[in-house]
């Protein structure tokens, strides 16, 4: 118990990060004991994973504290295992928003010959030339910023079938709104900034806007263009190989070679390799003292209200009892990742559950991680 207890502190006083998957991955360590030195309840911890054995269509789910993995569990009768590449949805959507960071960085770096910020224009001839002439003249003030917030004006997702896309003869003109057999990418439904004029916006907290990953989508195509690479290139060595992922696979891929990745959600991953990401993020880009995305890029996001993609308990939209610092990635189907950074916790869940339940799974998600830890009290 003593050494258990010294080991955590070392392992505290340490930065550390995981090996690459293929040269020995994350530690683990899920003896009770062990736990407890990390002041986590094995009991807690053990009920946030069986949790997900009793939700219908639950994946895979991994606690990660202090580094280390405490509990792991995997579907194995739908063949889950830690090996195995699961579609995490508009998670790819805080992915995307990290290889935008990378972007912003490299123009001020002078890596590219442009300076891009998320206060550009989204339709900008130096990065989306695809898109011009406009096919709404109100898509000249749609800014990243506002893609971001889901407030582009973009039509909202269930009148954009996601079928469509994945039907596209021509995927770039079905983004950019000039396919004119499926016209739902074509016009705005709203000024851009302005989701209140919509008859019925959607609400996340006080935050108004409509959820789309038409604007998402659109990056793939500015990386490709910045870059001069297929997109997922971009994505691969400038991200996800730099925190030693072991793979990835893709969901109904665009059907252009330079394309592949669909910027709004589309990948697939393992669950261990989805911690790394989680991992990044928690330490604000920084990966074995190297600074991948801006620093204080994770901040800018999870310290307000605004993005649905990267959402912060700032306001209690989480649970006004839970500390301010939790935020959360999600993606359709019950895929989330819960970041504690004052408690150097991560914890996911992923599935495929219907969305009806999504809001009382997160709640149920929520409390069952401060159920783990055994000095936290509610505020």
């Amino acid at each position: 118990m003593i050494f258990m207890a010294l080991l955590a502190l070392t392992s505290c006083s340490e930065t550390y990060y995981p090996e690459p998957e293929n040269d020995g991955g994350w530690r683990k360590n899920t003896d009770p004991d062990f736990l407890i030195s990390l002041d986590l309840n094995p009991k807690g911890v053990s009920n946030f994973l069986a949790y997900n054995l009793q939700v219908e269509d639950s994946t895979s789910a991994i606690v990660i504290k202090d580094g280390w993995i405490v509990g792991e569990w995997y579907a194995k009768k739908k063949k889950i295992s830690k090996d195995k590449k699961i579609y995490v949805a508009s998670v790819g959507k805080s992915i995307a928003l990290a290889c935008f960071g990378i972007a912003v960085k490299d123009g001020g770096d002078g890596r590219i010959p442009v300076k891009i910020k998320r206060s550009s224009k989204l339709y900008d001839k130096r990065w989306i030339a695809e898109g011009f002439p406009l096919s709404d003249p109100r898509k000249r003030d749609i800014t990243f910023e506002q893609v971001f917030r889901h407030t582009a004006g973009f039509a909202p997702e269930g009148t954009v079938k996601r079928e469509l896309r994945d039907q596209q003869a021509d995927y770039i003109a079905w983004v950019v709104g000039h396919d004119s057999q499926y016209p739902q990418t074509r016009d705005l439904v709203y000024a851009p900034g302005q989701p209140e004029e919509y008859p019925e916006p959607e609400h996340w907290g006080e935050q108004l806007g409509l959820y789309s990953s038409v604007g998402f989508a659109h990056l793939s195509l500015i990386f490709n263009q910045l870059y001069g690479m297929p997109a997922v290139e971009f994505l691969w060595n400038r991200l996800l190989k730099k925190i030693g992922f072991s793979g990835i696979d893709f969901y109904r891929p665009p059907s252009p070679p330079e394309i592949k990745w669909f910027s709004g959600g589309g990948l697939k991953m393992t669950t261990r390799d989805l911690a790394r990401f989680g991992f990044l993020m928690m330490h604000d880009g920084d990966w074995k003292g190297e600074q991948i995305l801006p620093k204080g890029w994770v901040q800018s996001f999870v310290t307000t209200p605004y993005y649905p993609n990267l959402r912060s308990n700032v306001d209690g939209y989480l649970h006004d009892q839970f500390p301010k610092d939790i935020y959360r990635m999600f993606g359709s189907g019950g895929n989330f990742v819960f970041i504690v950074p004052s408690l150097n916790l991560i914890a996911i869940r992923t599935g495929h559950n219907d969305n009806f339940f999504l809001e009382r799974l997160q709640r149920d998600l929520v409390r069952r991680i401060f159920d783990m830890h055994l000095s936290y009290r509610p505020l």
